[in-house]
């Protein structure tokens, strides 16, 4: 057991979606405790609901979906309860942030690389004009995004993969959150790319101080990154503990048929 307050605790959370002419149960009465400075890995087969549960730590759910019941309490407040854009304005970017799945579809593509990333400084850090520009094609830099200054012009179908993905990831930094929740980060990388971008989410959480949650099918890229694995079956964590833990001494008969899955 862990001594320290958690940075985030959910309770109990449920969330459903309307269907056609069905209400459906996604997340069925999730608890978990996330704490300051570590990596939690949320793995899970598709569809057991990981990334449902990820979106609805910053108030993005898709417009069929929402909170039935629970509670997510982030510096003492009862975050589920958010029903306003302008409530979940004051925590998403600025408190918790979120790289999703796809950058080439999180990027705008009408928009340059550094407006995006400039776009999120003003809004999250109150600096304007040059100032704005600065800080910009800097987090750019600190992503690994070598020359900056130029390629901070170029649009997202200028960019490889792996360097829109950094952008997505410059996006996320540029809000300066204290929680990053990285949705299968590495999804469409080669295995080069995908060593760098996770190298990369190691530095970037000690220079930072970033609390980050990984939402993962990949128990390869958990074993790399992650200090505590939860494990997802539809809709509920079935079981959480140390990565060594969970990768050597599972309990739940789903953990072990998960395992047994790896080459």
């Amino acid at each position: 057991m862990r001594k320290e307050e958690p940075l985030l605790t959910i309770e109990d959370l449920s969330i459903k979606f309307q269907l056609k002419n069905q209400v459906v149960d996604i997340i069925k009465g999730l608890s978990l405790n996330i704490y300051k400075g570590e990596s939690l890995a949320i793995v899970g087969e598709s569809g057991a609901g990981k990334s449902v549960f990820g979106k609805s730590l910053i108030g993005v759910l898709d417009k069929n979906g929402w909170i039935d019941s629970g509670k997510i309490i982030y510096k003492g407040m009862d975050i589920a309860k958010f029903k306003t854009e302008d409530e979940w304005l004051k925590i998403r970017g600025r408190e918790i942030a979120m790289v999703f799945q796809e950058p080439m579809t999180a990027l705008n593509p009408l928009k340059t690389i550094g407006s995006q990333v400039k776009e999120a400084v003003v809004l999250n850090q109150g600096l304007k004009g040059k100032g704005a520009e600065k800080e910009a094609i800097k987090i750019l830099e600190d992503v690994g995004i070598k020359n900056a200054d130029k390629l901070y012009k170029k649009y997202p179908h200028e960019f490889s993969g792996g360097m829109r993905q950094r952008a997505v990831i410059a996006i996320a930094l540029a809000c300066k959150p204290n929680i990053l929740i990285c949705d299968e980060p590495t999804t469409a990388l080669d295995v080069t790319i995908q060593a760098q971008i996770l190298k990369l989410l190691n530095r970037l959480q000690e220079e930072y101080n970033l609390t980050i949650i990984y939402i993962s099918h990949d128990l390869g890229v958990v074993a790399k990154i992650a200090h505590r694995v939860a494990v997802m079956c539809k809709g509920k964590i079935v079981e959480v503990g140390h990565v060594r833990d969970i990768f050597y001494n599972p309990k739940h008969p789903y953990t072990i048929s998960l395992l047994s899955k790896l080459p």
